[in-house]
């Protein structure tokens, strides 16, 4: 133990360690120490999804805290490098090449839109809960959700989706009772 050091306690609202928490911790030690702080270990504290409450809130019952200095200390290594690289993207008057993938997404969403662009209204990246899909079809050639095959792997809301893409029609669905449902637009099932 690193006399007169501080542990860095990072409290996340989700109920696991992340990877990208590590990251996050090990810049935020890598600041600290830069800025002279002595830091001895490293936590973080996720939701106990296990706890019920009874009465006033506990919340050493409600967090649990979990020593994640080891794997912070294998996340830091080459932490400078990478500090390098995004300054150097951050200072360059030109945008650098990336294409459209799953960076877009993880470990967040991009808020940079200037790469989509060039897609056309109502593109697969507009499908409903399409997630790592989309990216496979941008990969496969397929631009508009009313390109999707009809041998697709898709679920019934995104089946629905490209039929009114499709069509240009909106559909309505309304459960009647039990399993009915009545399809409002040109054509009705039930």
């Amino acid at each position: 133990m690193i006399k007169d050091a501080w542990d860095i306690i990072e409290v996340k609202s989700s109920t696991s360690i992340k990877d990208i928490n590590l990251h996050d911790i090990s810049f935020q030690r890598l600041c600290a120490e830069n800025a002279g702080l002595k830091i001895n270990r490293c936590f973080l504290a996720f939701i106990n999804n296990q706890h019920v409450r009874n009465g006033d809130i506990n919340p050493g019952e409600f967090f649990t805290v979990q020593d994640v200095t080891e794997q912070v200390d294998a996340a830091a290594e080459g932490i400078q490098d990478r500090i390098k690289e995004m300054q150097a993207v951050i200072a360059s008057r030109i945008c650098p090449e990336v294409t459209i993938g799953e960076c877009c997404r993880t470990p967040y969403d991009c808020p940079v839109t200037l790469c989509r662009q060039g897609l056309p209204e109502n593109n697969i990246f507009d499908l409903y809960r399409g997630g790592k899909k989309c990216y496979q079809m941008y990969y496969d050639g397929i631009l508009r959700v009313a390109d999707i095959p009809d041998n697709y792997k898709l679920n019934r809301s995104q089946e629905i989706q490209r039929d009114c893409d499709n069509s240009g029609l909106p559909i309505l669905i309304l459960k009647v009772s039990g399993s009915l449902l009545v399809k409002l637009g040109l054509r009705f099932t039930i």
